[in-house]
């Protein structure tokens, strides 16, 4: 009946486990100045990372936290963990170890350094916009603010399992195997879209090659005009001297 509600667990999604995810291109400053991807920030667990493309807006989780909590006590008596199995009892494909729901926690912690801390700006923009809109009855999560708003993060301190690892790029099968699905959609949505103005094309990054690529070409064509036009002030200069010199 519960899953009337919506989906509670996601699953894995075998057809996407060769996907690659940039974090260029999922990180939230991205989101927002490309797409105009806005945040809302929720207390549903199973909702995080959902995309509305219609509003364009990206449901996160505010308390990463009890994620944390919980990713400790995967081998516990617990019923947190005993409902979410009850809705997916797999195993993620080539790690059958590993707990599904302390797989799907795991991701979930690692989703907010890839939407907000891996990226300078993105953590500038939850540090001066988003902070104070994820506290609710005046509570906000401390863990929140550490992932999203720090450049580093000592997995260890948080005393988990698991190590919070910075790349520019991810594996759905290796990384997100349950989240993957959202990502993938959120990150095809986020490509689809036009660089309309100046400003947008110089913050865009989520091709960087094609970014570094177009700057090299004008620098440089830059320094080539600029040795031209030296040349040629350097001919008139030598003309006007020839010139001189022959009047004499």
């Amino acid at each position: 009946m519960l899953k009337n509600f919506g989906e509670l667990f996601p699953e894995c999604s075998p057809t996407l486990s060769e996907i690659t995810l940039y974090s260029s291109r999922l990180n939230v400053f991205s989101l927002s100045r490309q797409s105009n991807v806005q945040i809302k920030w929720v207390d549903v667990l199973s909702a995080h990372l959902e995309f509305d493309s219609a509003t364009k807006t990206l449901l996160l989780f505010r308390l990463p936290s009890f994620c944390l909590f919980h990713s400790r006590r995967v081998d516990q008596v617990s019923a947190f963990h005993y409902i979410l199995k009850a809705f997916n009892s797999s195993t993620i494909p080539g790690n059958p170890t590993t707990s599904i729901t302390q797989a799907y926690l795991n991701e979930v912690i690692l989703s907010y350094r890839l939407l907000f801390g891996q990226d300078r700006r993105s953590r500038h923009s939850f540090m001066s916009n988003e902070a104070a809109r994820t506290g609710k009855h005046g509570i906000h999560d401390p863990l929140l603010r550490l992932l999203c708003g720090k450049k580093k993060v000592d997995s260890s301190s948080m005393n988990a399992d698991f190590t919070l690892t910075t790349r520019g790029f991810y594996g759905v099968k290796e990384d997100f195997p349950l989240l993957g699905q959202r990502l993938v959609r959120l990150q095809e949505f986020n490509m689809v879209q036009d660089s309309n103005t100046l400003r947008e094309f110089w913050a865009d990054r989520r091709n960087p090659f094609n970014f570094y690529t177009f700057w090299a070409v004008i620098v440089v064509g830059g320094v080539s005009i600029l040795l031209s036009f030296t040349q040629c002030g350097l001919s008139i200069a030598q003309l006007v001297v020839s010139i001189e010199q022959a009047g004499n």
